[in-house]
């Protein structure tokens, strides 16, 4: 079973009960084959849920699912290197 962490970046006017309800159904679509570690959830252009995410043990995690790509340069490369290091994937989700 692999141990997921999910990270979350609300659109421009999402609203939490939004936000929880579209998390809840992914982790539904994955929970019988992943183990959910984590979720952390942004608003939108916000990252102190990000920075979170990067400063937590990263070593016992196999998969980081986000809702979306990352535009900022230094987040992405960020992500990126820690992947490298700590050896997960990163995956692209999506939910309506």
């Amino acid at each position: 079973m692999a141990k997921v962490v999910i990270y979350y970046r609300k659109s421009v006017n999402e609203k939490n009960e939004q936000t929880v309800k579209r998390i809840n159904k992914f982790i539904k679509s994955i929970s019988s084959q992943h183990k959910i570690k984590g979720v952390f959830i942004d608003n939108y252009s916000e990252s102190n849920a990000f920075l979170e995410l990067v400063e937590s043990q990263l070593n016992d995690i196999d998969v980081i699912y986000i809702n979306q790509m990352i535009n900022n340069e230094f987040e992405k490369e960020l992500l990126n290197q820690l992947s490298n290091t700590d050896k997960f994937s990163i995956k692209l989700f999506m939910v309506n």
